[in-house]
């Protein structure tokens, strides 16, 4: 298709100077992830995001949690660490209350939280750029595979919307940004396996290589649908459309005067050039498209070389045995050094190590060519069958807000319950009934590591084993125990009160 009257992405100039990351951030916003007790910290950071600011607990009160309240969570991590390492003018028997308060002024000195006094009272809260900052962080530590088909399935939707009219500007720049989030992905992806491959040379042992390629590379580096990427169903073999949109979109002019319009309205306060510079560029990283080949072409080849290499390298190390590889080093060291080395061989010139019985050099390969596209159809038996067992998968997967949210929902009023007074009415009541079951008799251990995972599912609320014969219900036979609240709940509630 033509692209005449289409301004280039590489054309577009900023249309501003870029601001430095310390002028949306503190200072010291890093000191404490640099200091010697950074695990400490992250951990304390971690914890306090999850239980008071992150998005799977109520919004914060608008004056913030009292102080008491997050230095009694810092305690609470605190007293399952045995790595901390005393800091300057602190004591190793530095008492736990003591060490959490200065642990939070140093989160308040270093601007992770904001302190503020209200009368006799202080209160915490967390600033909207490092709350940001902290959930891009905790995201990126826990990023798991991407699969490129959700992703292409929404940029062809948003993109198909605004093609027929339906859409405006706003899902444009959405689809643009979610294509410019595919492709860096899949260049990050390149750039990650090239450093594994150098990470695997320096392997020492052979335990440490293979523990090294599928940590870092297997369950790390990888992409979910990475199989399919080459097949007719896959959504990525519908690009070319995704380009011919985006260039019938820069082409037809009614359509570009108006998203023009509506950037110009929306984006740049009725600044014509600049909304014509973000419309090329959103359309410039939709044509990205046409290059995805290119990197899916070279991620093939690298996920490649680094399987080669992990396999030659494994049998190898499985064949050489009693330090073969080691001796081999020794003796070549030992030729090059002196010449009596080789005069003393068993092996005679002209026999084993004669230039004549030497390996042919290596024939350079022909380029590996991508296995043909293959039609796949599968019956509406096995699509129903599928969704019949993602649902059931569904319906018996229960999770740490589900579990609260079933808490209190039996508790209602009340303060605490106990086991034989919870109404089980679905599959989701009776496995939550099942994990109070589980938790129940952490009360009766003293391992700390226990109680920190019990904590991770019971949010809000305690399960503590009581003494009795063993309750049966209709759906399993558990000890008798009692559900109620933390005395920490009553005291947010108050504080948004």
């Amino acid at each position: 298709m033509a692209n005449a009257g289409m301004i280039s992405p590489i054309d577009v100039l900023p249309m501003q100077e870029a601001k430095g990351l310390f002028s949306k951030l503190p200072e010291r916003i890093f000191a404490a992830l640099a200091s010697q007790n950074r695990q400490v910290y992250w951990r304390v950071i971690e914890h306090l995001y999850e239980e008071f600011f992150g998005p799977d607990v109520q919004a914060p009160p608008v004056d913030g949690y009292p102080l008491k309240t997050v230095q009694h969570a810092i305690e609470d991590v605190l007293s399952h660490i045995d790595d901390w390492l005393p800091e300057e003018d602190e004591t190793p028997d530095t008492p736990l209350a003591v060490r959490a308060n200065q642990l939070l002024r140093k989160l308040e000195t270093d601007g992770w939280l904001t302190v503020t006094r209200r009368g006799a009272r202080q209160y915490v809260l967390m600033g909207t750029q490092v709350l940001t900052l902290t959930s891009a962080l905790i995201g990126f530590v826990h990023a798991e595979p991407m699969f490129l088909s959700a992703k292409v399935r929404s940029i062809k939707a948003l993109l198909l919307d605004v093609y027929e009219g339906s859409g405006d500007g706003d899902q444009l720049n959405e689809a643009a940004s979610q294509s410019r989030q595919l492709i860096e992905y899949i260049r990050h992806m390149i750039a990650a396996i090239t450093g594994l491959d150098a990470a695997l040379r320096k392997t020492n042992t052979t335990a440490e290589f293979v523990r090294t390629f599928f940590d870092r590379f297997i369950e790390t580096h990888f992409i979910g649908d990475y199989r399919e990427l080459r097949t007719r169903d896959h959504p990525l073999a519908e690009r070319a459309r995704i380009v011919d949109m985006a260039e019938a979109l820069s082409c037809d002019p009614s359509q570009r005067e108006r998203l023009t319009t509506w950037y110009s309205e929306r984006r740049t306060r009725n600044n014509q050039g600049k909304a014509e510079m973000l419309f090329a560029r959103d359309i410039g990283r939709l044509l990205d498209f046409n290059r995805i080949d290119e990197y899916l072409l070279r991620l093939d080849d690298e996920i490649r070389r680094v399987n080669q290499r992990a396999l030659a390298t494994l049998d190898y190390r499985l064949r050489s045995s009693d330090r073969f590889d080691r001796l081999l080093h020794h003796a070549v060291r030992a030729v090059i050094a002196s010449d009596e080395a080789v005069a003393h061989s068993p092996c005679p010139v002209g026999d084993m190590i004669s230039p004549d019985r030497l390996t042919s050099p290596p024939q350079p390969k022909s380029p590996h060519q991508p296995a043909a596209l293959r039609d796949t159809v599968i019956s509406p038996e096995a699509l129903a069958r599928a969704a019949l067992r993602r649902e059931a998968s569904a319906a018996r997967t229960i999770s740490a807000p589900e579990l609260a949210a079933f808490v209190n929902r039996q508790l209602g009023d009340e303060d605490s319950l106990g086991a034989d007074q919870l109404s089980l009415e679905t599959i989701k009541d009776v496995r939550a009934f099942q994990v109070l079951s589980a938790l129940a008799p952490v009360s009766l251990t003293n391992s700390a590591k226990l109680a920190l995972n019990a904590r991770i599912m019971a949010r809000d609320f305690e399960v503590k084993a009581t003494p009795g014969p063993d309750l049966s219900t209709p759906f399993l036979t558990t000890i008798p125990f009692n559900v109620s609240r933390q005395r920490r709940r009553q005291i947010k509630e108050k504080a948004s009160q």
